[in-house]
């Protein structure tokens, strides 16, 4: 006797074919949000290498602090087409996680070596670019969290949705796993679901 009800096979069939819809569909976002997610956790690194050509050093003294501060403000005032509300500059001095001393503002950022002397750009596009797709997929930040927060909810969704789609879970694991042939595997994971879910 079946602890689960008797479903008729047409629905079966539906729920199953929408299950896969549903998953091939959120399947390539959820590995962009998943991969990009990725470069979130290695952020500092991913940096680093973005800009190689940028000298690491562990401390900075303050008159070099000072000069690269005054050459990114003369660059600062020299912009023309730099936002009404890119007046502030951000100083990084360098640390154990970023050996580097960068001073920017808005979205320009420059790299200044341990005298303080220019030595290149400090933007990290490539790195700003993946961690906003993984954060907002390059919408409005509001609504773009609320997408990706949905994406979150579809992958509950297709746990949920493909454990009850397996209507008779119990029954199929005794019986192909039984044998320890191929099946085996299958009645692992269909054991495994409860601690899933």
């Amino acid at each position: 006797m079946s602890i689960w009800p008797k479903v008729p096979a047409p629905f079966v069939r539906r729920l199953l074919s929408g299950h896969k819809i549903l998953g091939l569909a959120l399947c390539g976002i959820l590995y962009l949000i998943c991969l990009t997610g990725w470069v979130g956790v290695y952020y500092v690194e991913v940096e680093r290498w973005e800009r190689p050509n940028i000298p690491e050093f562990s401390t900075a003294t303050p008159e070099a602090i000072a000069r690269a501060t005054a050459d990114m403000r003369a660059v600062m005032m020299a912009d023309d087409h730099r936002g009404p509300l890119d007046t502030d500059l951000y100083i990084t001095p360098p640390s154990q996680n970023m050996p580097r001393l960068t001073v920017g503002y808005g979205h320009e950022s420059r790299g200044y070596d341990q005298d303080g002397r220019y030595v290149g750009e400090a933007s990290h596009d490539l790195t700003h670019f993946l961690t906003e797709l993984h954060y907002y997929m390059h919408l409005p930040e509001t609504f773009g969290m609320i997408v990706v927060c949905l994406f979150g909810v579809g992958m509950m969704a297709l746990l949920i949705g493909g454990a009850m789609s397996h209507h008779y879970p119990d029954r199929h694991g005794d019986r192909s796993g039984a044998t320890g042939g191929a099946g085996h595997g299958r009645a692992l994971l269909r054991w495994q679901q409860p601690q899933g879910l």
